[in-house]
Formats: C-alpha cells, sequence, structure tokens
C-alpha cells in the first residue's frame, strides 16, 4: 500500500528515527531503505556507504538479482546514470525522467542495454557530498510500469534529505573509523589485513597489506587475486563458503622468487563484527613463517584443515622422504600414503610433492617435528 508521509507527523518522525539509529548501527539501513519503499511505492532501494566509484552498499531484498547482474555486467564504472546526476548539481532527490528524456534513454548504454530492458530507469535519485570530497548516494527504483514518481513523493523524500545525509555522512565516518583501528592495530604488529566481500573486492586495506604485491594482484574496482593460479583457485572456492563459521587458510606463493611465501588466513564476519561494514564478509590476514618455531605439525593440521595423518604425511614430505619410505616409516600401505598426499595436494593447491614442497617452503624453515 502506498501513502503519504507528511512532514511532522508520526510516520515522519519515527523513520527519522530509524535514519538517525542507521547513522550507528549500519544494518538498520536496510530497514530505512523498505520503510520509505512502502510508502513510496518503491520497488527498492539503495545506499552506496562510500564514494559511488567504490561504494558498499546497503540493498533492500528485492534489488539484489539485479544489482547482482549490474555488478557482474561490469556497469559500475560506467554508470552513466549517476554521473548525470552529479553532474546536474543538485541536491534534491531527482527522478531519472527530470535528467534524462526518453530519446537520451535511448541512446545512453546503462538505459539502453541494462536498466529498459529489465523494466527499470524511472527511480528516484540523490548524491550526498561528504566533507573529505567522497559522493555517497541514495536510490529508490520504481518499475516503468508505474510511472515517473509524483511530485508529492518527491517532495516527501526531499523533507527525508537532510536527516538521511547527515546520518549516511556519520555512519560511513564511523565505519571507517572501526576499519581504520582494527586494520592499523594489526598493522602496528606486522600483520597485513584487509576486509572483504564475498565477491573479493577490498573494502579496506592496511598499508602492510597493500605492500604484498609480489602475492596480490590488486585488480580494478577494488578486487583482490592471488597471483599464483593455483592458489588463486583456493581462494575462489573459499569465498563461495564465506557463510561457514570455519577460519581457511591458503598458501601464499610469490610470484618473485626472492620474496618469501606465506600463507593467507580467511576469518569470516559474524555478528556485531558485521559493524565493520554492511557488505564485510571476512578479513583477511597474511602470516609469513620464521626460523626458530618447533610447531610444524599442529601448524600443518590448523593452517590446511589437515587430518591427524595427512600432516604426519605432510611434515616427512617436508623433510624429503618420498611417499614409499613415508609409508614405510609411518607402518601403513602405500595405497593409504598416496591417498592422504592427493588430500594434501588438493587442500593446499598443489600439482604433486615438488609444488607442495616449494609452496610450504616458508613452513620448511621451522625446526621440523612431525610428531604430536
Amino acid at each position: 500500500m502506498v501513502f503519504m508521509l507528511i512532514p511532522g507527523s508520526p510516520d515522519h518522525d519515527r523513520i527519522i528515527d530509524k535514519i538517525y539509529e542507521a547513522a550507528l548501527l549500519p544494518d538498520a539501513w536496510q530497514d530505512v531503505l523498505e520503510e520509505i519503499c512502502r510508502w513510496g511505492g518503491f520497488f527498492g532501494g539503495l545506499v552506496a556507504m562510500d564514494d559511488v566509484a567504490r561504494a558498499d552498499w546497503v540493498l533492500t531484498p528485492s534489488v539484489v538479482p539485479i544489482f547482482q547482474e549490474f555488478l557482474d555486467g561490469g556497469w559500475q564504472p560506467r554508470n552513466e546514470r549517476l554521473y548525470g546526476l552529479v553532474q546536474s548539481g543538485d541536491l534534491d532527490f531527482v527522478s531519472d525522467s527530470q535528467l534524462y528524456s526518453e530519446a537520451d534513454k535511448a541512446r545512453i548504454p546503462i538505459y539502453r542495454d541494462f536498466l529498459t530492458p529489465r523494466g527499470f530507469g524511472i527511480g528516484s535519485a540523490t548524491i550526498v557530498q561528504a566533507a573529505d570530497g567522497r559522493r555517497m548516494s541514495i536510490i529508490f527504483e520504481r518499475k516503468l510500469e508505474q510511472g515517473p514518481s509524483p511530485p508529492e513523493i518527491l517532495a516527501a523524500l526531499n523533507s527525508l534529505r537532510p536527516h538521511m545525509a547527515r546520518a549516511l555522512n556519520l555512519a560511513s565516518e564511523v565505519r571507517r573509523q572501526r576499519q581504520h583501528s582494527l586494520l592499523n592495530g594489526l598493522a602496528l604488529a606486522g600483520v597485513p589485513a584487509a576486509l572483504i566481500t564475498e565477491q573479493g573486492r577490498i573494502l579496506a586495506a592496511n598499508a602492510v597489506f597493500e605492500g604484498l604485491g609480489d602475492h596480490i594482484a590488486f585488480l580494478a574496482h577494488g578486487r583482490m587475486a592471488l597471483r599464483d593460479p593455483a592458489a588463486q583457485l583456493l581462494f575462489t572456492e573459499a569465498l563461495t563458503s564465506l557463510g561457514g563459521e570455519r577460519v581457511q587458510s591458503l598458501p601464499l606463493p610469490s610470484a618473485n622468487e626472492a620474496a618469501l611465501p606465506g600463507v593467507l588466513h580467511i576469518l569470516p564476519l559474524r555478528r556485531m563484527a558485521r559493524d565493520l561494514g554492511p557488505n564485510a564478509q571476512a578479513i583477511v590476514m597474511a602470516a609469513f613463517p620464521t626460523r626458530g618455531d618447533e610447531t610444524l605439525f599442529p601448524l600443518l593440521k590448523t593452517l590446511y584443515d589437515f587430518t591427524r595423518a595427512e600432516a604426519r604425511v605432510a611434515a616427512l614430505m617436508l623433510e624429503g622422504e618420498a611417499l614409499p619410505e613415508i609409508a614405510k616409516k609411518l607402518g601403513v600401505a602405500y595405497e593409504t600414503v598416496r591417498s592422504g598426499a592427493k588430500a594434501i595436494y588438493r587442500k593446499t593447491g598443489s600439482s604433486g610433492q615438488t609444488d607442495f614442497v616449494r609452496r610450504l617452503s616458508p613452513v620448511t624453515r621451522y625446526s621440523v617435528a612431525s610428531g604430536g
């Protein structure tokens, strides 16, 4: 049901209260968007919590599928729709029909090839300018069949805009401070770390992590990839299972032979930790073992989720033992050791024993103790 929102009414005041609550509780933005969509007859809403070029978006569930298509199609860096809004210099909510004529939409790719074929292209949006120059945005989508938002709906949106702009600026700054405090604290301890989305896009990173260019490729639109192809496959698999609670650890080989290989830990964010960003799904941390520790056996079990048997086989392989000798030393059948070795290669992204030893060269610097 669509109803009018009158400034000063109980409904209007209730939404304003929710807006300021969202300034400190990022997850509350979705409730704000959904309530505005209900009274305004909108299909869905979106808020960019950072600069629109690299935004951390909050979405109502209704727009999640089309937004994923938007990202997968590479439309974010070529979104003329928002560029037109920025260039207009308008500080109010404006509709697509106020920015572009139907002839314009027929020639502009984002409308012609993406929005219009999906039944969209007459939403209402505003740009929020942050003190540091970042441009954030708030968008409410309507279906073409609904027609453009009537003037009274735009007027009601604009009565909320000053509150949304203040809350959005505060929410963005609170989130950035939380991220920086966490990541800079880890940097002081010498730990390279970054917050990432489930697509592997970096939301924030400390300077130590940004210095891992020999191990990590920093791609366009904030995405990251491991330079080693096999390790990247493991990283991609790990991203698809972020819904679990388990910390995952992957080998982190270097593209530069002179650079020390390491291990990449992926820690899923849960519950209150999600306040670090509405789309933050995990924190990734790199570790580079050094000489002197005597913890290889438990290290292998912990880092790569090896079983006890697999960890014993792996430790002996790192000592240079061949599989037949390992079978004799452990007093088990060769096929048992061979099966364990295959599991080890799969879990570490290795093609064989030589590749496995190369990938785990950091742990060969440990004083190996295959017992425990």
